[in-house]
């Protein structure tokens, strides 16, 4: 068997990254006393960390829930922005514009505890520990890459294929007061 050593020269390679932060909706009373919760004092210090948080990356769009405790989260970063927040019902609705609408740019999601690791999994970043009823410091920073198909020559003889990819990587940090 012959063994050849291939070159790819790296402008054949198309890379897209696609950057989602992902929140849950910052701190309100638990447990809460109506089915839509404003926040409360703490999660209203925490959505304005948020900004400082996200203000030296950039955000392209913002994404959150129906729900008024998401919509409270994403206000002042969507008015830092310039920015009005999207609201989306379904993690399918929320995984669909992230993968037809947003490639290649920086979102922010501000959703909830069980909404928060089902976008994290569907984009592939794997389970990520449960979100407890009591933690709004959570903040998850998701980058997609993906590698599309390609087929070069590099050589008279040698064509390279290389089917398309998806890699996605996690970081799990926290912002605002512990909780």
């Amino acid at each position: 068997m012959a063994m050849f050593r291939v070159s790819i020269p790296p402008q054949a390679l198309s890379l897209t990254s696609t950057t989602v932060v992902l929140v849950r909706h910052a701190d309100i009373d638990i447990p809460p006393t109506v089915a839509d919760p404003s926040l409360n004092r703490a999660g209203m210090a925490r959505a304005r960390e948020l900004v400082h948080v996200l203000a030296p990356v950039g955000i392209a769009e913002i994404l959150v829930s129906q729900a008024t405790r998401t919509q409270e989260t994403a206000r002042q970063s969507a008015a830092t922005f310039g920015l009005t927040p999207i609201r989306l019902s379904t993690v399918d609705d929320i995984v669909q514009r992230i993968r037809t609408r947003n490639r290649g740019q920086r979102v922010l999601v501000v959703g909830h505890s069980n909404t928060v690791p089902e976008i994290i999994d569907r984009f592939g970043g794997g389970a990520i520990p449960v979100i407890g009823e009591r933690e709004f410091d959570r903040l998850f920073v998701l980058v997609v890459t993906d590698l599309a198909p390609m087929t070069t020559t590099v050589s008279p003889l040698v064509t390279v294929s290389v089917p398309g990819r998806q890699v996605a990587t996690v970081l799990k940090m926290q912002y605002g007061a512990s909780t």
